[in-house]
């Protein structure tokens, strides 16, 4: 894994492995690897505010339910 360490040479960045998750996808999706020292998930993650995973519809529940219910409720009191 060079580029691992190559990127945070060259970039200054480091991978906080106790906050980092990986979800595997495609045809990996049922891998029992589990590399890097990180957690890995079976179920939906969150990166930069938006929920990934391999269930579509629990993502779209994750992403957009709360959101479009508090926007009903500030139509609601106008």
């Amino acid at each position: 894994m060079m580029f691992q360490y190559d990127f945070g040479r060259f970039s200054g960045l480091k991978l906080n492995r106790n906050k980092t998750e990986g979800l595997w996808i495609g045809a990996a999706k049922n891998s029992e690897n589990k590399p890097c020292n990180i957690n890995w998930s079976s179920g939906p993650i969150k990166a930069l505010g938006i929920h990934f995973g391999l269930n579509h519809d629990q993502c779209t529940i994750l992403n957009w339910d709360n959101k479009l219910d508090k926007c009903k409720q500030i139509i609601k009191n106008c």
